[in-house]
């Protein structure tokens, strides 16, 4: 998407470089602030609803994978929140730690320190169903079918 984010870039991604194969993927997850009301997805929609544009959501910065995941979740749901972009994971993290944002939808190994200290909570899942290592942590695509978005990386 980088293309597509940025009007000038000194490479063409698709006739500059050639795909090798996929090497991982890692799920994300729907983080909140500790101190949030909602206790689960169902009720953030409900929130967000109900104080359009209200609710914060943080991302790594403008065009990344948590961008365009939060607004994909954040269209399919009908709900509108503000968007703060970051320069990087670290300062969007302390800032859900901090109570600044509301909701980050992120990596589980950036999300599950600041769970661990009771900064943030989980609500959600962003995988095709419940992951076995989480069974009581529902999916999105519970409450908004075919929802999907993980982070991937690979060879070109």
């Amino acid at each position: 998407i980088t293309q597509f984010a940025f009007s000038s870039l000194p490479y063409d991604p698709e006739r500059d470089f050639r795909a090798v194969g996929q090497t991982t993927t890692a799920p994300m997850m729907l983080g909140v602030r500790a101190d949030l009301p909602p206790q689960n997805f169902s009720d953030l929609l409900a929130l967000a609803r109900a104080r359009p544009g209200a609710l914060t959501y943080a991302s790594v910065g403008e065009g990344s994978m948590t961008h365009i995941a939060t607004e994909l979740l954040r269209q399919r749901a009908g709900v509108e929140m503000l968007h703060v972009p970051y320069r990087g994971s670290g300062p969007a993290m302390i800032d859900l730690a901090g109570g600044r944002v509301d909701v980050m939808l992120t990596a589980e190994i950036e999300l599950l320190p600041q769970v661990r200290a009771g900064r943030a909570r989980i609500l959600a899942v962003a995988t095709p169903s419940r992951m076995d290592r989480y069974p009581d942590l529902p999916a999105v695509a519970e409450v908004l079918p075919g929802y999907r978005v993980e982070f991937w990386s690979g060879l070109v």
